[in-house]
């Protein structure tokens, strides 16, 4: 359903026991010719953080409490309790209630990740995002100095635990994405990747 990359939320489905739901999904969205693959949905499943807020408005399409939204390739979750870490009161936990028959049309359709059968939390791994190199369309190449100002101090970001989907690891259907030095592969909503030289050792 994608990998995450920014930080995470830890979402629990009330309504669900600890019985796994395999779902199978399309490799690519707009392409059935590139098959299906399958992926694990149980209880302890992930949102990116993006995709929360406490404080819901008609611009955000994401979740909030007591708001309904569709988890990709799934179904309806609705957002019924929240709990924050006692030190930071940042939010910890969002309780769910999902609705497999409910077919009515959500503006929101937010990805997610979940623990495997064993109760496994995905794997984790080094990603580093990109942006432009330098600040100015025209590099001042005058001195290095110069050169070396003109360096966008944002070009790079690492994320050094960003969690990725099964299929990036050995899990379900794990032959889906190979992790052979730069394949490259699409992370929904954020871009197109390529396996470093480095990734076993980027690997947690």
């Amino acid at each position: 359903p994608g990998s995450k990359v920014n930080s995470e939320l830890l979402t629990d489905l009330d309504s669900v026991d600890a019985s796994i739901i395999n779902l199978r999904i399309p490799n690519h969205p707009r392409d059935a010719s590139r098959g299906t693959r399958v992926v694990p949905l149980t209880k302890i499943l992930y949102i990116d953080s993006d995709d929360f807020r406490e404080q819901d408005s008609k611009q955000f399409f994401g979740l909030a409490p007591d708001k309904t939204v569709h988890l990709r390739y799934a179904f309806h979750i609705r957002c019924t309790r929240v709990e924050h870490d006692p030190e930071t009161n940042q939010v910890s936990t969002i309780h769910v209630h999902m609705d497999i028959h409910d077919t009515t049309k959500c503006k929101g359709n937010i990805h997610w990740i979940s623990q495997n059968e064993r109760g496994e939390d995905p794997p984790r791994a080094e990603v580093r995002l990109y942006e432009q190199l330098f600040l100015s369309e025209n590099v001042p190449m005058d001195s290095e100095q110069a050169t070396l100002e003109d360096v966008n101090p944002e070009s790079e970001t690492v994320i050094p635990d960003a969690m990725l989907e099964w299929a990036l690891w050995g899990g379900q259907e794990s032959n889906v994405v190979s992790r052979v030095v730069y394949t490259k592969f699409q992370f929904e909503r954020l871009g197109f990747f390529s396996v470093d030289p480095f990734w076993e050792s980027c690997l947690q």
